[in-house]
C-alpha cells in the first residue's frame, strides 16, 4: 500500500472482516477454555492439593506474550489476556467445586448473624501490586455477581483489606466457585455467616 495514496476499504468491508475475526476469536477462546478444563483434569488425576492459581505461571505467560506486542498496543492486549486467564481460572474453580464440594467446608468462616436476606458477606486482603481490590472486584463482577457494598477496613503499604457484601446466598451453587476462588487466592479470606 502506497503511504501517499492509501487504499481505504469501505466501512462495510472492514466490518465484515471484524465479524470474521470475532468468529475466529470465539473459536480460539473456546479452545483455550477446553484446554483449561484439560489442565484441571490432569491436576486432579495427579492427586494431592489442586492449585488453580499459579501467579508465577501467569506472570510468565503475560511477559512472554506481552513482549511480542508493540508498546502502543501492549496494555490493551495484556488487559484482554488477563481476562482470558481469569475466565480459565473461574472455569477450573467451578470444576473443583463440582468434583470436590468438601473443599467448601474448608473456607474460613465466622458467625456474624448474617443470613441469605443480608447477602453474602466476607472479608479479604489483597496485594496492591497484583491489581489489588479493583482486580478482585472485576473478577466478582465478571462472574455476574451483584456487589451490594464494599467497606475498606485496613491498609498497609502493600496490602488492603475490605469487607464485601454480594447479593445472594453462600449456599447457592452459582456463587460457591467464586467463594472458593477468593478463599484460595486472597489472604485473610473470611466468610461471615
Amino acid at each position: 500500500m502506497d503511504s501517499q495514496n492509501p487504499i481505504v476499504r469501505s466501512l462495510e468491508t472492514i466490518r465484515e472482516d471484524i465479524d470474521r475475526t470475532d468468529d475466529l476469536l470465539r473459536e480460539v477462546l473456546m479452545r483455550r477454555l477446553d484446554l483449561s478444563e484439560e489442565v484441571f483434569r490432569a491436576k486432579e488425576k495427579a492427586g494431592g492439593v489442586i492449585r488453580i492459581y499459579r501467579e508465577d505461571r501467569e506472570r510468565q505467560i503475560l511477559e512472554r506474550l506481552g513482549s511480542q506486542v508493540t508498546q502502543e498496543r501492549r496494555s490493551g492486549y495484556l488487559a484482554v489476556l488477563r481476562k482470558v486467564l481469569e475466565c480459565s481460572r473461574a472455569l477450573q474453580y467451578a470444576r473443583l467445586c463440582e468434583h470436590h464440594p468438601e473443599l467448601l467446608e474448608d473456607i474460613p468462616r465466622e458467625r456474624k448473624g448474617t443470613g441469605p436476606e443480608n447477602g453474602v458477606r466476607f472479608r479479604l486482603t489483597v496485594q496492591k501490586q497484583a491489581g489489588g481490590l479493583p482486580a478482585v472486584l472485576g473478577i466478582i463482577r465478571d462472574q455476574g455477581m451483584e456487589i451490594r457494598q464494599i467497606v475498606r477496613t485496613g491498609e498497609d503499604g502493600e496490602k488492603e483489606t475490605c469487607e464485601v457484601t454480594l447479593a445472594g446466598d453462600s449456599e447457592d451453587t452459582a456463587i460457591q466457585p467464586l467463594l472458593l476462588q477468593l478463599s484460595m487466592e486472597c489472604s485473610g479470606f473470611l466468610l461471615y455467616e
